[in-house]
């Protein structure tokens, strides 16, 4: 039988760690900051902090979905943005991926570092072959990280999203199990 190596989670300058009690009212606040959820969310309805919480228990007892908070190398502690996957299919190998920074993190690389780490994870140790993100087109950081990392645009929603006075498309985008090794080299070890 063969023994699965540990996949290190860690690059020059991030850490992706697991989700601890502590963490919850960072992350809530993150998550549900009412400036950035045109970025993210599909409604605007912001959980009480009660309810958050409850999911994130819920997150952390999945055995399907992974959830790591992204934590810079020189403060483990101070949670600066969170990775996470969601409608994980086993049967047709797919699962779509999500990570939210703190705005005052992006634009460090540490968006284009968590996600390299989390997709290793991910290939590593499950047997997904393709992971989804989906994309607005007015959130350009996201659409310029996710293009980087060599996802391929599978398809457009067109006018999907209303926001500021009009609608915007958006994009889904893949990156195969396959890719990943075109794509590695961006992570600093």
């Amino acid at each position: 039988m063969n023994e699965q190596q540990p996949v290190k989670m860690e690059s020059k300058g991030v850490i992706l760690r697991a989700l601890k009690p502590s963490d919850y009212h960072a992350l809530f606040k993150l998550r549900e900051e009412v400036a950035y959820l045109h970025l993210w969310k599909g409604s605007y309805r912001v959980p009480t902090e009660k309810e958050y919480f409850q999911d994130l228990d819920t997150l952390q007892r999945s055995h399907i979905d992974a959830f790591f908070v992204v934590a810079r190398s020189n403060d483990r502690e101070q949670p600066v943005g969170m990775v996470h996957t969601f409608d994980t299919n086993l049967i047709d190998g797919y699962t779509f991926g999500a990570i939210i920074l703190d705005p005052s993190f992006r634009r460090q690389n540490i968006g284009t570092q968590a996600s390299l780490l989390f997709l290793r994870y991910i290939f590593a140790l499950s047997p997904i072959r393709k992971v989804y993100g989906d994309v607005l087109e007015y959130n350009i950081g996201s659409l310029t990280l996710i293009r980087k990392l060599g996802f391929t645009e599978e398809g457009c929603f067109v006018a999907h999203k209303y926001f500021n006075g009009q609608y915007w498309n958006s994009f889904r985008f893949a990156c195969f199990r396959e890719n990943l090794a075109n794509i590695i080299h961006l992570l600093d070890t």
